[in-house]
């Protein structure tokens, strides 16, 4: 027969027989198939569905009625079902792996459901990502978890019973875990914090270091790519390893010119329009002084915007066609984890989505123009970014616009596009839009676009 919720074992019987399935050699394994009715009861010994054995020919175990009871007795709180859930790779598991019965959280009984302790493990994989703390500034692990990656459903988040989230998450957790055996879990009923992102950690405390000394003399930075760093980014390499966008040959990019010198008549030439000479370079986002990289943007209007030229200046922007099939790191592309179950090496991976945004706003800070010596000192860290990840092999690099929409892509090899026409235009007007601060707002040039609201027709 199937058995049904909750099964009761006869305490006259001092054990039940259970078959060699594989999916019952184990206490989680007997739990799961007996809360989903993936088991039944036949020719005298327990069997999970489709072993194949009902005949009793098999061989068979014994299992104490004791420890079966305990087990069983168990499952008529302890599972959960996917209508608890939003994450829809955890969702998915859940249909794949269970079998539909009444959820004693959410009251439904149109999903499939699985027991907390399938889903314990799971859980702790992504609650490491997280450290437990004292302090009052902590939170709850539901909240960490909810606001990071929105697992939970709003059956379990509105619930009239604010506490059902925490409940339900430590009940997860803690499903399978002894409190002799499993000593160096944390407390996951006490306050967490989020594990600052170590790889970032690494470069925030080198930016740190460069940014916290004199700008003069600029000597005591590296001045070539050749030349030893106080910082070596064996890690930050491994991190970018592998996220090669391949650009193809004759691919059209953009770089635009202004005309300063209020004598000249004649157009420039299209060699004119590409990397200045060694002797002309100053120092920039991606390049030292002297070390020409070549500079271009996905569309004209961005290579305008990023030239800052004004109403009423001549500017001659050129098409450049990639000379060869490159190999770029595109910062613009940065996508994130889009659920944390089954991903391996999750706060690797956090780390180095982290990491890699803060390079693109490295690269796209812009940096405020009238002191060279100053502006030197500042484009340091994205320079040695770049050492990093031209170290690592790329041809280049694409990174987001702070002055246009589109995107900008540099090139370490100044001749790895050529120019191959170009069209001169006067500018007609330029356009900024603007959100008003509160007066409590704080004034600081942080990033060029995090966290402006967009503009709205009104």
């Amino acid at each position: 027969m199937i058995f049904a919720h909750p099964l009761k074992v006869e305490a006259t019987k001092s054990a039940y027989p259970l078959c060699q399935h594989p999916a019952l050699l184990t206490g989680e394994g007997i739990l799961a198939a007996v809360a989903n009715n993936r088991s039944h009861y036949c020719n005298g010994a327990v069997h999970v569905m489709g072993c194949g054995c009902e005949n009793g020919a098999a061989r068979q175990i014994a299992m104490p009625a004791s420890i079966l009871a305990n087990m069983i007795n168990q499952t008529s709180s302890e599972y959960a079902c996917e209508g608890c859930f939003r994450d829809k790779q955890l969702r998915a598991w859940i249909r794949e792996e269970g079998y539909r019965g009444q959820c004693p959280w959410c009251h439904s009984t149109r999903y499939h459901r699985v027991p907390l302790l399938s889903l314990g493990l799971l859980f702790r994989q992504v609650a490491r990502i997280y450290r437990s703390c004292d302090w009052p500034g902590g939170r709850l692990i539901s909240e960490l978890l909810q606001d990071d990656w929105e697992i939970f459903s709003n059956r379990i988040v509105t619930a009239s019973n604010w506490s059902l989230m925490q409940t339900l998450t430590v009940s997860i957790l803690e499903a399978g875990l002894h409190p002799k055996h499993d000593v160096d879990e944390p407390d996951y009923s006490g306050l967490f914090e989020r594990e600052e992102p170590s790889i970032e950690d690494e470069w925030h405390e080198q930016v740190a270091k460069i940014l916290a000394r004199t700008p003069s003399p600029v000597s005591q930075f590296p001045v070539a790519l050749g030349e030893k760093s106080d910082w070596e980014p064996n890690r930050i390499e491994a991190t970018i390893f592998g996220l090669a966008e391949i650009y193809p040959a004759e691919a059209n990019f953009f770089r635009a010119r202004i005309y300063t010198d209020l004598l000249r008549t004649k157009p420039f030439e299209l060699d004119e329009l590409g990397a200045p000479k060694p002797e002309s370079v100053p120092a920039q986002r991606a390049n030292r002084k002297s070390e020409p990289v070549l500079y271009l943007a996905n569309n004209a209007k961005t290579a305008l915007a990023e030239v800052r030229a004004w109403r009423g200046a001549f500017v001659a922007i050129g098409t450049f066609a990639l000379a060869r099939s490159l190999s770029v790191l595109n910062l613009t592309k940065i996508s994130g984890i889009q659920s944390p179950f089954f991903v391996e090496q999750l706060a690797w991976k956090v780390n180095s989505i982290v990491l890699l945004r803060r390079f693109a706003k490295e690269l796209s800070r812009p940096i405020l123009r009238g002191n060279e010596e100053k502006e030197d000192f500042q484009y340091k860290p994205s320079q040695q970014a770049c050492d990093a990840i031209r170290k690592a092999g790329y041809d280049g690099i694409a990174y987001p616009s702070a002055m246009g929409h589109g995107y900008n892509i540099v090139l370490f090899d100044p001749v790895a596009a050529r120019p191959i026409k170009s069209v001169n235009v006067r500018v007609a007007s330029v356009s900024h839009r603007s959100v008003n601060l509160p007066t409590s707002a704080h004034i600081g040039h942080d990033w060029p676009y995090e966290d402006v609201p967009e503009h709205k027709k009104t």
